[in-house]
């Protein structure tokens, strides 16, 4: 099942980054704001699953813990441009749910697309729970793909190891920030919300231009007055962990 909302470029959603002659790069929608419109349409079609009693009660049983993303910005849009967030289910395994995002123009022009990977836990423990069938059947899946290759789809044997999406984290990491977890960084999972470790991320990027690939892996949930140090590996990477080298996210730029 495909679900969709459409958004509007506000001008709260705009990048605020500079380029490397010192000046902004444009009057477009920052990464983060697309991710949001993501997370959001997400969190909609849950809403709609929900609100049928025949779905709640299954629906429910679970809270979903994100893995990964994986996303590539074709185009990013511009002020005031509607868009369409599409999102579905390509498949379930075990503990892993797997779920494909496009972003859409409103003539169709492909802007960008995300493939994530997530576990399922039981809302009442918080522990590892099998995905059950009732849940799985509600969301449908559509075998459509964002990418080819990416982890999960219709195919038993494809969801068979969901090791294709994570990320190495070096162990030679040089630090380069302290962030403390503000109120405004958790939402109502009372954690931080997966964005803010991206725009942690962004805020040390050093690169210039616009960034047309992100890759992230969440390992553990901060908490408000965590300290979150931001350090880079050998390989390019973000790692966001604690001070005694916990690791919360990996966050790698393209």
């Amino acid at each position: 099942m495909i679900f969709e909302k459409r958004y509007e470029i506000r001008y709260s959603e705009l990048d605020s980054r500079l380029n490397g002659g010192g000046s902004f790069i444009g009057r477009h929608a920052s990464l983060p704001a697309i991710i949001t419109f993501w997370q959001d349409t997400g969190m909609a079609q849950t809403a709609m699953l929900e609100s049928d009693p025949l779905t709640k009660a299954a629906n429910t049983a679970y809270v979903w813990f994100l893995l990964s993303w994986r996303v590539e910005v074709y185009r990013y849009p511009a002020y005031g441009e509607t868009v369409v967030s599409r999102t579905w289910a390509t498949g379930f395994d075990g503990v892993y749910g797997y779920r494909d995002y496009t972003l859409l123009s409103e003539d169709g022009e492909l802007l960008a697309a995300a493939s994530t990977v997530w576990a399922s836990l039981d809302s009442g423990t918080g522990k590892l729970k099998r995905c059950s069938k009732e849940v799985a059947d509600s969301y449908g899946i559509c075998e459509d793909r964002a990418f080819e290759g990416a982890a999960g789809s219709a195919s038993a044997e494809s969801n068979a190891s969901a090791e294709v999406w994570k990320m190495r984290i070096g162990k030679n990491r040089s630090r380069i920030a302290e962030v403390e977890v503000r109120r405004s960084d958790i939402d109502s999972n009372v954690h931080v919300n997966n964005v803010n470790y991206i725009r942690m991320a962004l805020d040390a990027y050093a690169g210039a231009g616009d960034i047309h690939s992100l890759t992230v892996n969440y390992k553990k949930a901060a908490v408000f007055g965590d300290v979150i140090c931001i350090e880079t590996d050998e390989d390019g990477a973000y790692v966001l962990c604690g001070r005694e080298g916990d690791v919360f996210a990996a966050v790698k730029v393209g």
